[in-house]
């Protein structure tokens, strides 16, 4: 199964014409969050998204007010809520958590990944990053910025992918945690090939 990923829109029109273009060729696609400009633009990106006619699971950034985002991709045909919840798509399993920034630790996070069990076939999507990796390597600070509850949770439920964004000067990075593939796909996206392994646990089947 194609696959389009990606993060940190903010409301860009030459990102999203690009986006346009390249879900044309993918089954699904997926958004981490910032989607809009601290809440400016958000209705339209999402009336945007929605014209492009592919099934697009989403999570709020931490440029969104969850209840409004969410409300509003609700009442779309297309796009899927999946904050803080798992959907299966042709046996893959997807996990979302949207939010947060620089925060260092996230125990409402690990309460909700506490109830899940490792599936090979999974991939974890966040807004803000985990510690330790490629994709929270602050520009400016020389440092790590990302969540270590996040990484917790990745070394824990050992997903296939985690996609997350927000660090702008991260945009195309990746690197792993274990053999997890933990990348930022930036506003333009990236596009996978995933497959379901075998004997892989389903969870709730999503409308695309």
């Amino acid at each position: 199964m194609k696959i389009l990923v990606f993060s940190d829109v903010h409301t860009n029109a030459q990102a999203l014409r690009e986006l346009g273009r390249k879900i044309r060729e993918v089954d699904l696609a997926v958004c981490a969050g910032d989607m809009s400009d601290f809440g400016r633009g958000l209705e339209n990106t999402i009336k945007i998204m929605e014209s492009w006619g592919k099934p697009i699971l989403v999570i709020h950034g931490n440029h969104e007010e969850e209840g409004e985002t969410e409300a509003l991709v609700r009442a779309t045909r297309n796009l899927q809520w999946f904050h803080a919840a798992e959907v299966s798509v042709n046996g893959l399993s997807f996990v979302g958590w949207g939010g947060g920034g620089f925060a260092r630790e996230d125990p409402m996070l690990e309460g909700f990944a506490a109830e899940l069990e490792p599936i090979a076939s999974r991939i974890l999507v966040f807004h803000g990053p985990p510690y330790g990796t490629a994709i929270d390597m602050s520009a400016w600070s020389g440092s790590h910025m990302g969540c270590r509850t996040r990484r917790a949770v990745i070394e824990q439920l050992q997903p296939a992918v985690v996609i997350a964004g927000h660090m702008h000067e991260c945009f195309g990075q990746a690197s792993k945690i274990g053999k997890t593939l933990v990348m930022n796909p930036g506003p333009i996206g990236v596009v996978l090939e995933l497959q379901a392994k075998p004997n892989a646990k389903k969870a709730k089947e999503a409308k695309a």
